[in-house]
């Protein structure tokens, strides 16, 4: 339940740098996954690829960011 927390702070303060959309924010998102849920580059990859062939808007990563993170309560 720790880690739901945090990462919904996390990505509430991200929601508010992303004034331009979510790919203004994709380098420190990047970052603070790394450094908070040891998700590396490759992963974060492969998830915002998924996000991307997937219809819909494509910020739809965050639910597979947090299906990785916390499990089915984290999407």
């Amino acid at each position: 339940m720790n880690h739901l927390i945090s990462l919904a702070i996390s990505f509430g303060f991200l929601s508010l740098l992303a004034v331009g959309g979510g790919t203004a924010v994709l380098p420190e998102m990047q970052s603070v996954l790394a450094h908070q849920f040891g998700i590396d580059h490759l992963r974060f990859v492969h998830i915002y690829s998924i996000g991307q062939i997937a219809p819909g808007p494509n910020m739809l990563m965050v639910l597979v960011i947090g299906f990785q993170v916390v499990g089915l309560l984290g999407a």
